[in-house]
């Protein structure tokens, strides 16, 4: 592999961070808003929540067990809901589940090369729809009187 390469891979991977993080701020977000409206059922964006969560984990190289998983949704999803929306993500082959080393009562939820290839192929386009929408809101922000 070039330099020029490994350059854009590193940049790549940086980005899908940034996007996983950024994504996984503005679902947590939503689901607050979710509580206003009623109990969600198990549709995709639970889903994909619960595979954004575990890229973001990943990326900041932390293990994430499901009850960390289930506290990120502040109790708008239950944790019934929860395992269903790992049920199927475990089935769609985005994540794996594994055996903590350490406390054999503990699920660890990992992703897999399919979520980060989702998430990797994604990142660029990602990640400029993110800073354009910072950019705009630094701009305006900017133009406002102190």
């Amino acid at each position: 592999m070039s330099v020029r390469n490994e350059a854009r891979d590193r940049r790549i991977s940086v980005m899908a961070a940034a996007a996983a993080r950024a994504h996984a701020t503005m679902l947590r977000r939503n689901l607050t808003s979710i509580r206003q409206v009623g109990r969600p059922s198990v549709r995709s964006r639970e889903v994909a929540w619960v595979v954004i969560e575990a890229l973001d984990a990943a990326f900041e190289g932390r293990p994430l067990t499901h009850k960390e998983l289930s506290a990120t949704s502040h109790g708008v999803i239950g944790a019934a809901t929860v395992t269903r929306a790992v049920d199927r993500a475990v089935q769609r082959g985005l994540l794996r589940r594994l055996r903590h080393a350490g406390d054999a009562r503990l699920t660890l939820l990992v992703p897999t090369e399919a979520a980060h290839a989702f998430l990797t192929g994604r990142a660029e386009a990602a990640y400029a729809e993110i800073r354009d929408v910072v950019l705009a809101a630094e701009r305006a922000l900017g133009a406002l009187p102190p």
